[in-house]
C-alpha cells in the first residue's frame, strides 16, 4: 500500500512538472530570423516575418498559415519567389509552434485562433508599411481550417483562400478528448510526443512520410529546432485536443475565388478531400502536383510557385 501511494505522488510530481507554465522568451529578447517580429495579441506571444516589397510595385498582400508541427520555417520556398513576383508577405507561427507562445490552456479551435489571427492582420496593417486592400491568405494542411473560419468571419478582408493539401474533413472526436483528459493518459501521451519530436530519428520517419522523400539535414534542423523549446510537447497536446472541433466553420459559405492545391501522392488527408471540397466552395479551381506527398510547396516549391502566382495574376 505504500509503494502505491508513492507511486501515486511520484507520478502527480511528474505531472505537475510536465504541466507548469514554461519559461518562454518570445518577447523579442532574440531574432530567429532577420525578418522576424513578435505581437502579443490578447496575451498570447505570436512570432510572424514580414517579406516587404515597395508600395509603389505591390501587386497585393499575402498572410501564410502552416500545419501541424509546421512554421514559418515551412514557407522558405516560397515566400521570397512570391516576393520577387511583387507580393508582400506575412507568415505566422501559431500558438504551440514555431517560435510563439507555449502558454497553457489555450483555445486551439478553428475559429479562435482565426479570430486571434485577424487581430494580427490588423495590427500589421495599422503599424507596418503595407498597401492597403484585401488579403490572400493560405493554409497548409490543419491551416486549411483556420483560414477557412478566418474567411468566415471577415469575407470582406479577402481577396482570395490558397487550400494546400486542406485537412479540413478531421475532426477530434469527444472521446479522444475525454481520454486525453485523463492526467496519466495525457503525461503517457506528452512524453510520447516529446520522444516523436526530439528525436531525430523518430522525427525524419514522421517528416519522410509527409514529404513522400526523405529530408535532408537542413530541414531536419529547421523543423526541430523550435519544437525543442521547452513546454512544446504539452502545448501541442493543449492544440491536439481542440483544434478540429465542430462547427468552426462552413465550406459553403466562402464566396471567395479559391484555389486547392493537393500532392497526387497525399497520404494524410482524408481520400476525396480535394474533390469534396472543390464541391462544397462554388467559386473554386483545383490543380493537382504530380509526384508530391503532402507538402507540395516544399517539396515540388518550382510547380507549385507557378501555380500559385499565375492563380494570383490572373484572377
Amino acid at each position: 500500500m505504500k509503494k502505491l501511494i508513492f507511486f501515486i505522488i511520484f507520478i502527480f510530481q511528474l505531472v505537475n512538472l510536465s504541466t507548469c507554465q514554461p519559461a518562454f522568451a518570445a518577447a523579442g529578447d532574440t531574432k530567429p530570423f532577420e525578418n522576424s517580429y513578435f505581437e502579443t495579441i490578447n496575451g498570447i506571444d505570436l512570432h510572424y516575418r514580414i517579406w516587404d516589397v515597395s508600395q509603389d510595385k505591390a501587386k497585393g498582400k499575402i498572410f501564410l498559415v502552416h500545419g501541424f508541427c509546421g512554421s514559418t520555417f515551412s514557407w522558405r520556398n516560397n515566400a521570397s519567389v512570391l516576393q520577387k513576383a511583387g507580393y508582400e508577405i506575412v507568415a505566422v507561427d501559431l500558438p504551440a509552434f514555431g517560435y510563439s507562445s507555449r502558454k497553457r490552456g489555450l483555445d486551439h479551435s478553428q475559429s479562435t485562433l482565426a479570430m486571434l489571427l485577424w487581430k494580427l492582420i490588423d495590427k500589421i496593417d495599422s503599424q507596418a508599411n503595407m498597401i492597403k486592400g484585401k488579403w490572400n491568405i493560405i493554409g497548409h494542411s490543419m491551416g486549411g481550417g483556420i483560414i477557412a473560419a478566418m474567411e468566415n468571419q471577415r469575407p470582406e478582408n479577402i481577396s482570395s483562400l490558397i487550400f494546400v493539401d486542406a485537412s479540413v474533413y478531421e475532426k477530434t472526436s469527444d472521446m479522444q478528448k475525454f481520454f486525453t483528459g485523463i492526467w496519466p493518459i495525457r503525461f503517457f501521451v506528452e512524453q510520447s510526443a516529446r520522444g516523436k519530436l526530439t528525436n531525430e530519428k523518430e522525427f525524419k520517419k514522421l517528416l519522410s512520410d509527409a514529404y513522400g522523400e526523405i529530408p535532408d539535414s537542413e530541414i531536419l534542423k529547421g523543423y526541430m529546432e523550435p519544437l525543442k523549446i521547452k513546454g512544446t510537447e504539452q502545448a501541442i497536446v493543449d492544440s491536439l485536443i481542440n483544434s478540429k472541433s465542430k462547427n468552426q466553420f462552413d465550406l459553403k459559405k466562402i464566396n471567395v475565388p479559391s484555389l486547392l492545391v493537393f500532392g497526387q501522392n497525399d497520404k494524410w488527408t482524408k481520400k476525396d478531400t480535394a474533390k469534396n471540397m472543390k464541391s462544397e466552395i462554388k467559386n473554386s479551381y483545383l490543380e493537382t502536383i504530380s509526384e508530391a506527398a503532402h507538402c507540395p510547396m516544399e517539396t515540388q516549391s518550382q510547380v507549385f510557385n507557378v501555380v500559385l502566382i499565375n492563380f494570383l495574376n490572373n484572377r
